[in-house]
């Protein structure tokens, strides 16, 4: 799999117009398991086809139960800047029904290894919202982190997808839809807990405390140009998009006969490129400026765009500050709601 996805780098790089980058990104699977010469192979692979000399951020996805400091002392040798780890829950009964191989001691001891390693740029996944779990529960789970001073905290709410163990459970009745109230209620807590601890909500499930907000994502959020590597991964030159086929067999089947493994690329519309950077643009926030968008791609926004707007600020839960469209704190609940209303 890394040999192809090294092959898939160099075929790559004959076309893809932006050589040097800014930030590198581990992830979509769990790297943290890579043994660390194949790891310095992969890099050594991505920087025999670009520039990698100025990166400002290279992060690893981590589960707790891979890090040790012989791994982090390694990571950091390696060039890696930033650690993400899939903490999730500090609770091991719940990390028992989420089926995660780490318990919560082994978490604040991951923490603890790459701290010790000089890996201080850390962000830590919690998941809310879980079968069990109460407000009092998450709650004790981010004080926790809190008192740790990890400088970024991304916290996603649960979603329960058809083909997984706990779509199953639902449709089956074995396991509760999460409750739409309790959500909001964690929700709320959290925006409030993390502010007044000096955290920046800058993106709606993303928490930083000053300067230590993610770069590599904050790019995705910009519209900015992307490549991405290995089985589904997705990218976007700034004009085409195109992602790589999801059966890692197929895909590895592609880069042995020298095949790229990709879907054939489509170059977005004008109304749907405005839609997906207003959906990327309000859930940041400093919100987004629609007409600016719009003129970038030779649109006029339709009266039936602004009366929609005039509701929802009617209701409290978007307004405009500089020009910017932003959600306030409730709106951030109902922000894909809210924005599919406004596409065009």
């Amino acid at each position: 799999m890394l040999q192809c996805i090294g092959q898939e780098a160099r075929m790559r790089a004959t076309s893809w117009p932006y050589p040097k980058m800014d930030t590198l990104y581990l992830g979509g699977g769990t790297p943290s398991l890579v043994p660390i010469p194949l790891l310095e192979r992969l890099l050594a692979d991505l920087g025999a086809c670009f520039d990698l000399s100025q990166l400002q951020e290279l992060t690893l996805e981590a589960n707790p139960d891979d890090v040790t400091l012989d791994n982090a002392l390694a990571w950091k040798r390696l060039g890696v800047s930033r650690v993400s780890l899939g903490v999730q829950s500090l609770d091991d009964a719940v990390l028992a029904r989420l089926n995660r191989h780490h318990s919560a001691s082994q978490a604040l001891e991951a923490v603890a290894s790459l701290r010790h390693a000089g890996l201080d740029e850390l962000s830590v996944d919690l998941i809310f919202g879980l079968p069990g779990q109460t407000l009092g529960m998450l709650q004790a789970d981010v004080g926790k982190i809190l008192a740790l001073g990890v400088p970024h905290i991304s916290l996603y709410g649960l979603t329960i997808e058809e083909r997984t163990v706990f779509g199953r459970r639902t449709a089956q009745g074995t396991m509760p839809p999460p409750d739409d109230d309790l959500l909001a209620d964690m929700m709320g807590w959290l925006q409030g807990k993390l502010a007044d601890a000096g955290y920046r909500g800058y993106e709606i499930s993303n928490y930083a405390l000053p300067g230590h907000e993610a770069k590599h994502n904050s790019a995705y959020w910009a519209n900015k140009p992307y490549l991405g590597l290995g089985p589904s991964a997705h990218s976007f030159d700034g004009a085409m998009r195109w992602h790589n086929v999801a059966n890692n067999a197929i895909y590895l089947r592609h880069l042995s006969a020298g095949q790229l493994p990709a879907s054939s690329a489509e170059a977005l519309a004008p109304a749907e490129a405005f839609n997906e950077q207003l959906l990327t643009g309000l859930r940041l926030i400093d919100g987004v400026d629609p007409s600016a968008i719009a003129d970038g791609l030779g649109l006029e926004l339709p009266a039936a765009f602004w009366a929609e707007v005039a509701r929802w600020q009617q209701q409290g839960v978007l307004q405009t500050k500089g020009g910017h469209l932003v959600l306030t704190p409730s709106g951030r609940l109902l922000a894909d709601y809210i924005t599919a209303k406004l596409f065009l």
